[in-house]
């Protein structure tokens, strides 16, 4: 689908491409593998972004200011499609510059259990289900077997066979694989080694990214323990404790009227940490030290409260995961239905304005700031030669820039203490127990 709008006086042509999921983009086998069928549904995004750079200019597209944007498993992709050996994209055997040159992923970039066994225990899973087990899993007739069933019976067979627990990524099991070919090495190997397409990008999170997934009835030490033992399950129990002691009970506060612990909100800033925020300022640190221009932002306004509580009868979530995608489409409507309460305010509203037109200015321009044009005030790159980290805070009564610590912190980011805990999250050992 192709769409035109203009913002700022900046035209933008929007193009939405479709992909294989689950079991038909991601399935797992060595048989795959060998044929160069593993990451299916990465290789046909790439095969779209590629029919957009050779025909986007009959739309009134420019092919050499392409910028990709995905949220959640979409900003996944795009990690995943930025990752390249530093003369081009490893794609389809061949080594070939990347088809964009800007990039937007928001709350993921990366994610922990690709070297995991979340994607091949949910494949042995399905092939069991159809009764395609008589052979090894990564045999040529398991694969055949699997192909002689039409899309209806293997997409039941998927759904009836997905978990969704913490044990097993909170559902996200279906993830891309090293595949010695689209994805050549582990990740964080390509992201420590500098294999990436060199691009501007913006990345950001929510800041309460992860509530909505955490078990509610946390309300000890133990509890919390367990829940991030069983999330990475690699990571060494002392491990846990560690990075538990990074953030002690008593920075947070419970929430009494929606029955939310503190321990809850300490596991939810956590999980929150380890897969929206020190993985991408991981990507975006090595991004920025080869001459990349970084943009990181922390989203902190939301409308999607007042819609959880009508719908569930909970509350206290916060900034949730998706709370940013109403404001960056200018799509405040989307929950204006009659199905529940709609109380959008007018800076809601003023937000969803400079959000949008933010990321089109950034799309235009490869900056999501624009003095004069109504777009997020101040808005600069993340890194400064001097070490100093900025985060954009979008929304909210602390909006703008701000650094993550030092005297140029905000209240809202100081207090998260980002630069001690992904120093710990992202060190070598902890990311070989993550499992990326």
């Amino acid at each position: 689908m192709v769409r035109e709008s203009v913002a700022n006086g900046l035209p933008v042509i929007m193009v939405a491409i479709n992909y294989r999921l689950g079991v038909f983009g991601f399935a797992q086998s060595a048989a795959l593998k060998a044929e160069r069928s593993e990451n299916a549904g990465l290789r046909d995004q790439r095969l779209a972004l590629e029919w957009v750079r050779e025909h986007i200019d009959q739309f009134g597209g420019n092919r050499d200011k392409i910028t990709i944007f995905g949220q959640s498993s979409g900003g996944l992709a795009v990690g995943m499609q930025i990752r390249s050996d530093s003369s081009g994209a490893v794609a389809y055997g061949a080594s070939k510059p990347v088809p964009f040159q800007q990039a937007i992923g928001q709350s993921q970039i990366n994610e922990p259990g690709i070297t995991g066994y979340f994607t091949a225990e949910a494949m042995k899973s399905v092939v069991s289900a159809v009764g395609c087990n008589a052979s090894s899993l990564h045999s040529d007739k398991t694969v055949s077997c699997l192909r002689s069933f039409d899309t209806q019976t293997l997409l039941n067979a998927s759904i009836e066979t997905y978990v969704a627990d913490v044990a097993h990524n909170v559902g996200d099991i279906w993830l891309p694989v090293v595949d010695g070919d689209f994805l050549p090495a582990a990740p964080s190997r390509l992201i420590k080694e500098g294999r990436f397409a060199n691009i501007t990008t913006t990345i950001g999170w929510c800041d309460n990214d992860l509530t909505a997934f955490i078990d509610t009835t946390i309300s000890t030490d133990k509890h919390a323990h367990d829940f991030i033992q069983a999330y990475i399950p690699a990571m060494t129990s002392a491990n846990v404790d560690k990075l538990l002691s990074l953030y002690p009970i008593s920075e947070f506060i419970a929430n009494t009227r929606a029955n939310l612990s503190s321990q809850f909100y300490r596991t939810a800033q956590a999980v929150r940490d380890i897969l929206m925020v020190c993985q991408p300022l991981f990507y975006a640190e090595n991004l920025a030290r080869r001459g990349n221009n970084v943009y990181l932002f922390d989203w902190n306004q939301t409308i999607s409260d007042q819609v959880i509580e009508a719908l569930t009868q909970e509350t206290g979530y916060g900034v949730i995961h998706t709370s940013d995608l109403e404001y960056v489409f200018g799509n405040l409507s989307l929950y204006d239905n009659g199905e529940y309460p709609f109380h959008a305010t007018p800076a809601d509203y003023a937000l969803a304005s400079r959000g949008s037109r933010s990321w089109s200015t950034f799309a235009s321009t490869g900056k999501p700031s624009l003095k004069g044009h109504h777009t997020f005030a101040g808005f600069t790159p993340a890194f400064s030669r001097t070490g100093e980290i900025s985060v954009f805070i979008a929304g909210g009564p602390h909006e703008g820039l701000s650094a993550i610590d030092g005297p140029r912190s905000k209240a809202a980011l100081k207090v998260q203490r980002l630069r001690e805990r992904c120093a710990f999250i992202n060190s070598d050992e902890v990311i070989e127990q993550m499992r990326y």
